[in-house]
């Protein structure tokens, strides 16, 4: 486990803030030990790191019980049920559809369609589960404030540079942060506008809306209800149009079959031939069912840009960008090589990573490890005499350092 946490360099912000939350503190202590002695040894490497195996693990489950339930759809025990538990939430059904064939994806569509009926609107209905929300909630009210507006580009630069986290990431919260916000007041006057953005709000920031205001996050929450119902019943009516799958009705076709071949040019073909073009036409009505749904399926899941995460990307592309132009500026170079500095999820984003960004990563990265490793002796039973130091909160320290989402872009703190 650790030489996969070591591979990944650590987890994913999400699991990374479960686990902060969770377990005490010497795991993440004993743990981020190995992970910065990998990433220091690691800093200058182009290799990109592995994904985080909570993850990896908590995909591997959920493709179990998926196939399971995807494969038993046709029994009818297995469809009741299915559906009396209320079928997948919006984001596992959309995430099904490709897998299935017509007749489960009819039963799994329509399962969704009568729960929704039935049902009030819920966020987690329709945007899934996210035990992460509260405490990236928690994390977002801690954010320090924008810097005034007043204040020159390279000013508010340096302003950021005074808190103590990656300035990228706490650019890009702040971004997350105002969107959001920003959304909230103009729901009261431009409420029509603005439903066609926010129906495309992805499942995180969805929930990160509901965090952070209930009314405006419901409100929401029945828009996207209202949308995918519409895509939905379209789907259902697109699948029943479709040609039959059971072998029964496809028997059932061979009139049609033979009236197409009839009008075809097979008639007019030598004899030799003539057996390979009943062939291929045949081919091409018993595959036409299979090409339809995937076409179906496929204009259902045509990608939708979320609002927010494209004003967090842009404004994240935009500060990376500053603050290389900017090192070259005096003041500003002597207040980066006093702060916090760029994470290393930041300084892998680089094209080709500044002189003093790469030179403060490598020496907080080496002091942070050598603040686990001493945090780690004194917890020896014979050096208990000694008293603590800053080294204590190293284990906090040391996930800012490697990812500064984890808070939300701003200083370590236990979610």
């Amino acid at each position: 486990m650790v030489e996969q946490l070591c591979e990944a360099l650590g987890m994913c912000p999400n699991h990374t803030r479960r686990l902060l939350h969770d377990a005490p503190y010497y795991i993440p202590s004993t743990v981020y030990r190995y992970v910065t002695a990998t990433a220091s040894a690691r800093l200058f490497s182009r290799r990109p790191p592995g994904r985080c195996p909570a993850c990896l693990n908590a995909e591997w489950a959920l493709g179990q019980v998926s196939s399971v339930i995807l494969e038993s759809l046709g029994v009818p025990r297995v469809t009741e049920a299915f559906r009396l538990a209320g079928g997948f939430c919006l984001p596992h059904l959309l995430d099904a559809l490709p897998r299935l064939g017509t007749a489960e994806a009819l039963v799994a569509v329509e399962v969704c369609l009568n729960a929704s009926g039935e049902q009030p609107p819920s966020v987690a209905t329709e945007a899934g589960a996210d035990r992460d929300a509260p405490l990236r909630g928690g994390l977002r009210e801690r954010l320090p404030l924008e810097p005034g507006g007043d204040e020159t580009t390279l000013g508010r630069l340096r302003a950021r540079m005074e808190v103590d986290a990656c300035p990228l990431c706490l650019a890009a919260a702040q971004a997350e942060r105002c969107y959001l916000t920003w959304a909230i007041a103009k729901r009261a006057h431009e409420a029509r506008e603005l439903a066609r953005d926010l129906v495309t709000l992805c499942p995180r920031h969805t929930h990160d809306l509901f965090e952070l205001d209930r009314e405006a996050g419901a409100w929401v929450v029945d828009l996207k209800r209202e949308f995918w119902l519409r895509e939905l019943r379209a789907l259902t009516a697109r699948l029943h149009a479709l040609p039959p799958a059971s072998f029964g009705e496809r028997l059932r076709q061979i009139p049609r079959m033979w009236h197409k071949i009839r009008q075809s040019e097979v008639r007019q073909i030598r004899p030799r031939s003539r057996w390979r073009a009943i062939k291929r036409t045949a081919r091409e009505l018993l595959h036409n069912q299979r090409r339809a749904r995937e076409d179906a399926v496929r204009r259902l899941l045509v990608p939708r840009e979320c609002p927010a995460c494209r004003a967090v990307q842009a404004v994240e592309r935009q500060q990376q960008a500053l603050l290389g132009e900017a090192l070259s500026d005096r003041e500003t170079l002597t207040r980066y090589e006093n702060s916090h500095g760029v994470c290393l999820y930041h300084l892998r984003s680089f094209g080709v990573v500044p002189e003093p960004v790469s030179a403060l990563a490598a020496t907080r990265l080496a002091v942070l490890n050598w603040e686990l490793v001493e945090t780690g002796r004194k917890r020896n039973w014979i050096y208990r005499h000694e008293s603590g130091g800053s080294e204590a909160s190293a284990w906090l320290r040391a996930p800012a350092l490697l990812d500064g989402r984890t808070f939300l872009g701003g200083p370590a703190t236990r979610p």
